[in-house]
């Protein structure tokens, strides 16, 4: 006897605890109802989605299309049925595939995604931003970055400033489009580069800019990816944006980029220009040599006295140029040691007056002039390439 009342005992507990748990879910259940308008078994699977978490259920319902009424009910149409003589046509033949329920939640969470994404992130959208969410701040355009101007008009100011144009042509309903935005135009040390060296006009491919672009360049796959050369308007390298998903990779393109190609060479003069100083410079060589001066001879360069060269370890950084030549010179430098050191250094190398030398860092893009008094540590020299150039 005393086995059985415990037995009961515990089974009424159980039966009391499985009982309040029943409760409970109804009334979440119960609220979520009533704060979507959806069916309970609609309710049900939001909220063991979310772990029984009603404010999370709401949200998740919502932000993923979700509206009032959701789940609907049984048609209110009455069934008519079919006159004995009538023949039913024959059933439309379908081809389907099997899914596993994993991989169909993933495929229609996916086009979800983008096109949440895609809605409201155009550029010249009429989106007055009322109704903003997660997906919004998430996937948003890098509006600080993008050139608004036509691309004429880009390649014009690039020229006039020394940079390049970088393209990105993006398609709304394509996801890794817009994981571009997310983890590549927001990462930190990009932005710093393309603010730097860089013009960044970005378009939607459904835009008539965009599809302008496609036409002139002949792209057909998309996000894409290229560097234009403003003198030429040439595209001189191109990506397809899937190579560009992780940052490390997009930074080290990019680096690479810079340091194959530089936009200080003069540009190419015009046949006409040329030929119509033909004449000047005819009329300057048959002048008599007694009229021109005879050329002064150059002084003999004398180097200037610098430190030696410290080997690596704590407190010590290294630097790399770019010689006018594009010969690679690279050498150690203590973090405390002036940045006029480094155009000494280039000077004695090329054999030319530390005066006739400018440095140009590369990220971010500046003259070394503007810094020269501050050491290589405030300037974060450390690990960077220089550009040389004399005048």
């Amino acid at each position: 006897a005393p086995f059985c009342c415990a037995s009961l005992l515990c089974e009424a507990s159980s039966f009391g605890t499985h009982t309040h748990r029943v409760t409970a879910m109804e009334d979440q259940v119960a609220s979520f109802c009533s704060l979507t308008g959806c069916t309970p078994d609609v309710a049900s699977q939001y909220l063991e989605m979310c772990g029984g978490n009603l404010e999370n259920a709401v949200s998740v319902f919502f932000e993923s299309g979700g509206s009032a009424g959701a789940g609907g009910g049984p048609s209110d149409v009455p069934f008519i049925p079919p006159e004995e003589d009538e023949v039913r046509a024959a059933d439309e033949v379908y081809q389907e595939q099997l899914l596993g329920a994993a991989q169909e939640r993933a495929r229609q969470q996916s086009e979800a995604d983008a096109a949440k994404v895609a809605n409201g992130l155009r550029i010249g959208s009429s989106g007055d931003g009322s109704n903003p969410s997660a997906f919004d701040d998430m996937f948003k355009l890098p509006e600080e970055l993008i050139c608004k101007e036509p691309f004429q008009d880009v390649l014009g100011k690039a020229e006039q400033t020394g940079m390049w144009v970088l393209v990105n042509i993006q398609k709304p309903d394509d996801f890794s489009s817009h994981i571009l935005n997310r983890d590549v135009w927001r990462e930190e040390t990009i932005c710093e580069l393309l603010q730097g060296s860089f013009l960044f006009w970005q378009r939607f491919s459904e835009t008539p800019d965009g599809q302008q672009f496609m036409d002139l360049y002949k792209v057909h796959e998309l996000p894409h990816i290229a560097i234009v050369d403003p003198r030429t308007g040439r595209s001189v390298k191109s990506w397809h944006g899937q190579k560009w998903k992780d940052p490390s990779c997009a930074l080290e393109s990019l680096m690479d980029f810079l340091d194959r190609h530089t936009l200080d060479a003069p540009k190419p003069q015009p046949a006409a220009q040329a030929a119509a100083e033909q004449p000047a410079k005819k009329a300057r060589s048959e002048e008599p040599e007694s009229a021109s001066a005879a050329p002064p001879v150059p002084a003999p360069h004398v180097p200037v006295l610098v430190p030696d060269e410290p080997e690596k370890g704590p407190g010590v950084a290294t630097v790399s140029f770019k010689l006018p030549s594009g010969e690679r010179l690279s050498r150690n430098f203590r973090l405390e040691d002036s940045v006029s050191l480094l155009f000494d250094v280039v000077g004695n190398h090329l054999c030319v007056s530390p005066a006739t030398v400018e440095l140009d860092s590369q990220f971010p893009r500046r003259s070394l002039r503007t810094v020269i008094d501050s050491t290589v540590k405030d300037a974060d020299l450390g690990g960077s390439m220089v550009m040389c150039r004399t005048v």
